[in-house]
């Protein structure tokens, strides 16, 4: 499994498990960011992919799964196959492929 993850994948990740009852979107995330819930991204340049480690990813979905109203049950499991998933689509073979993975 890739090492780094974008913000979009991280998006697409958290629609996936349905984390909230509305779409989990950029701003969702820069909520629980901003209260300390989800880890900060790697590098983060304006105009530029935010980057997550894959193990922060895991622990800010989890962080985040146990905060909303009502708590939504997920497992590191889960998120490693929504990962897995993720990484089928084609937006995230072109981010690997750039990645050179």
């Amino acid at each position: 499994m890739r090492k780094l993850w974008t913000q979009r994948e991280v998006i697409e990740i958290a629609n996936f498990l349905h984390v909230q009852r509305e779409k989990f979107n950029n701003n969702s995330l820069n909520y629980w960011r901003d209260k300390g819930v989800f880890p900060d991204p790697v590098n983060a340049e304006k105009g530029m992919y935010s980057w997550y480690r894959t193990d922060d990813v895991i622990a800010g979905i989890l962080s985040v799964a146990m905060r909303t109203r009502p708590p939504v049950k997920i497992t590191q499991e889960d998120v490693e196959m929504a990962m897995k998933r993720v990484l089928e689509s084609n937006k995230s073979k072109y981010i690997s492929k750039m990645l050179g993975k």
